[in-house]
């Protein structure tokens, strides 16, 4: 039987007038209705061969084209089901959605080319639980950001389409050279490291023992097929790091018929883009090809010294004129399907940028670079076993960043007083086994390795080297995670073992000893449906971040050494809601949440030094709720609303701080818009943004606290064609259309009302 013959359950459909043509064959079993319960027992195995067994069991008409599901498998299901709720179980991982006619036949189509139904919680994630899953049937509060959310926003960095979700806060500073750092459930950042785990393509690409994150400067907003984000802790499956929760930017593939687009725009600032892509299917390989450039000068973020920093800087610390920059980014990745069971990709992204620090200063500026390669195979075995093995190599630098001697020393002088380079490398690999030893068993089997190797140096203007410092640091792990089904109820138990080495650290050719952390995490967590578009879940867990040995061993006679210094953990308990209305017109969630954050690494005073010490406790607590709805055809409005309560509750280092909140976590946050997707191909959106005040350091001084802001973003775009050409695309975008002062990261201010105008066309 050839791809294109037609089957009993299973019709070709090349064109919709043939579509319209289509019967079935008479089934063997009466045809239920879509509200009948039915007893099924379908063993993982193929799509294909699934959907036939759901056709016969069920009795109802399928229709799809075979190659709809090549190479697609499903992990099953056993129990009593409408006819709806099986196949939304079964389609889980596929991509794929139905749509039931007329007179009953549920129509399998792919989800891009669907019809937008307003359904975001029957999207399919695989951050959540490394197994492909309904969002429905996740114990854990997730948002996805899929590349039609980024296109109807205008974001400069990818980070920023984040601002707009539940319990999400983005530090943020201006021009191509900074990257805002994402922060989930209100963790923030420690003398350790930050909180959140930062993917690309469910891989790390940045060393463990450093702070600083590239990976945001890594791809174009306009690269990106999808962003997941998991809030809650997250170690057990991606290790140490995912304290607050995990967010995966997963870059597009390209599939379909082969296209080729180019884009320019400009707007405020004197900011201008051009980019290009091209991608598509060419017989078993699927190629994506992405390329842009971006520069502006800026704008003034800082127009007076902040009052705590006055001391410091009597001269003064500000912007003297905009925050100039510019950038290169690459992005490309080429997938080849060996067979209906395997494929293998590789993919590879490239950055450059450079700008100022402080505008008008030209002394104190940063360059940065960095490129990572990355390999996938994903091979599917008969009864549904998916086996998935990852390689990813990366390399960032930072060739130069310069200093001025204001900056160092406060009096004015925009001279250099020193520049440095920063190198960091990293390898990692990942490999894991999705097994099902029955319908109702999925058993997630893997083991992770982590190599990263940090150095520093610091030159005079003349060039002559101050200061050097390198270090190592190594993760080995493994885990399990076991989900059973007992009808509507998922029971999901896990645990992982890390090693986690730091070794050859050498400051100005000292070395100090290496040195190693254990630590095992659990999870476990209920997900019951209480019927088809309305499911319960709770989860408990730990997550933890590693204490390097930048923090064990200080090379100064002011610091005293602690090798007993433990990693930092967090336990979290967190209980919500999801659903979704029968007609898409309603879906959205819950959730509540309780987080300890122990171990906190502070810096106390020991005699006449000090100390790295685990002092710190926080306690946060929080509600998200998210809420999407569907009004018409064409309207959807939106809102999400996060409260969060964070307490310092432990810190003898400076025992007044306790009880204060912890820096950067506004305790209301919420966003309100509306998405038009009309005839004549027209979209917009309107995006209202409200953070509620907060504090920028732990010690809450009045003159520390920003106050709330609510800024609003309008875009809207209109595709059109002129004649047999290409498909061109137009678009304005007012960002803060208001014109708020809204505050970023320390005393940063955020840009006022700011144009964007783009043009495109697609070939």
């Amino acid at each position: 039987m050839n791809e294109s013959s037609p089957r009993r359950f299973a019709f070709p459909i090349p064109t919709w007038p043939v579509l319209a043509l289509a019967v079935s064959l008479p089934l063997a079993a009466p045809m239920a209705l879509a509200a009948d319960t039915v007893a099924l027992q379908i063993a993982p195995q193929s799509l294909d061969a699934a959907l036939r067994a759901f056709a016969e069991q069920t009795g109802v008409d399928l229709l799809y084209a075979p190659g709809l599901v090549r190479g697609r498998q499903t992990e099953g299901l056993s129990g009593t089901h409408t006819a709806d709720e099986a196949l939304h179980h079964l389609l889980a991982s596929s991509g794929i959605v139905f749509e039931r006619t007329a007179d009953g036949t549920y129509l399998l189509l792919a989800a891009e080319t669907a019809k937008p139904r307003g359904e975001n919680l029957s999207t399919v994630v695989v951050t959540a639980t490394r197994t492909e899953r309904e969002i429905m049937d996740v114990p854990a509060s997730i948002s996805v950001v899929t590349a039609e959310d980024i296109a109807r926003q205008h974001v400069t960095n990818p980070e920023d389409v984040l601002r707009s979700l539940p319990g999400v806060d983005v530090t943020y500073l201006s021009g191509p050279a900074a990257a805002g750092i994402p922060v989930l459930r209100g963790l923030g950042l420690t003398f350790a490291g930050t909180t959140t785990q930062s993917l690309l393509n469910g891989m790390p690409v940045e060393p463990l023992a450093i702070t600083r994150r590239y990976l945001w400067h890594l791809v174009d907003p306009a690269h990106i097929e999808r962003i997941e984000v998991v809030r809650g802790p997250s170690s057990v499956l991606y290790g140490p790091g995912a304290m607050g929760g995990v967010i995966n930017v997963i870059t597009k593939r390209g599939s379909g018929d082969p296209y080729a687009q180019v884009q320019m725009g400009g707007g405020s600032h004197n900011a201008r883009s051009v980019a290009a892509s091209a991608g598509g299917s060419v017989g078993d390989v699927d190629v994506y090809f992405g390329a842009s450039t971006y520069q502006t000068d800026g704008f003034k973020q800082l127009t007076e010294t902040p009052a705590p920093w006055e001391a410091w800087y009597p001269s003064g610390y500000t912007d003297l004129d905009g925050r100039d920059g510019k950038e290169k980014k690459l992005n490309a990745r080429l997938t080849w399907w060996a067979s209906e069971d395997t494929d293998i990709s590789a993919g590879m992204s490239y950055f450059e940028n450079e700008g100022a620090v402080l505008g008008g200063h030209p002394n104190y500026r940063t360059e940065q670079e960095g490129t990572v390669f990355d390999m996938m195979l994903t091979h599917r075995y008969a009864g549904g076993q998916v086996l998935k093995a990852k390689l990813a190599q990366s390399d960032m630098r930072a060739p130069k960043r310069t200093f001025d001697e204001n900056y160092w020393y406060g009096d004015g002088s925009l001279a250099e007083v020193a520049h440095d380079r920063e190198d960091e490398n990293t390898v990692s690999a990942d490999m894991q086994l999705e097994l099902h030893p029955s319908s109702d068993n999925t058993l997630t089997l893997g083991t992770t390795w982590w190599d990263g190797k940090y150095e520093t140096t610091e030159y005079d203007p003349d060039g002559t080297v101050t200061w050097e410092m390198q270090h190592k640091s190594r993760t080995y792990g493994v885990f399990v995670q076991d989900e059973h089904r007992f009808d509507r109820l998922t029971v999901t138990v896990g645990g992982r073992y890390d090693v986690y080495e730091h070794y050859n650290f050498e400051s100005n050719g000292a070395a100090r000893p290496d040195a190693d952390d254990k630590v095992f995490t659990p999870r476990v967590a209920l997900n019951y449906g209480l019927r088809d578009g309305l499911a319960l879940y709770a989860s408990a867990g730990t997550a933890y971040l590693a204490a390097p040995n930048s923090l064990k061993y200080r090379n100064s006679p002011w610091w005293l050494d602690n090798p007993d210094l433990k990693p930092e953990t967090a336990t979290s308990y967190e209980a919500g809601v999801k659903f979704r209305s029968a007609g898409g017109v309603l879906d959205g969630s819950v959730a509540v949440y309780h987080t300890l954050f122990k171990d906190k690494i502070a810096s106390t005073q020991v005699d006449t030094k000090w100390q790295f010490q685990n002092l710190g406790e926080t306690r946060v607590r929080g509600l998200e709720l998210d809420l999407n709805t569907r009004l018409g055809e064409y309207w959807r409005p939106f809102l999400n609303y996060t409260y969060t309560d964070s307490e310092i509750t432990k810190n003898p280092s400076n025992p007044a701080w306790e009880g204060n909140e912890t820096a950067n976590t506004p305790k209301h946050k919420f966003n309100v818009g509306l998405a038009y997707d009309g005839p004549q191909s027209v979209n917009a959106q309107v995006n209202g943004r409200y953070v509620g005040e907060r504090y920028y350091m732990d010690s809450n001084a009045d003159n520390t606290k920003a106050d709330n802001h609510f800024l609003v973003d309008m875009k809207v775009s209109k595709v059109f064609r002129l004649g047999s050409g290409p498909e061109w695309t137009a678009s304005l975008a007012v960002n803060n259309a208001f014109d708020g002062t809204g505050y970023g990261f320390w005393y940063e201010k955020l840009d006022g009302r700011n144009y964007w105008l783009e043009v495109g066309a697609k070939f």
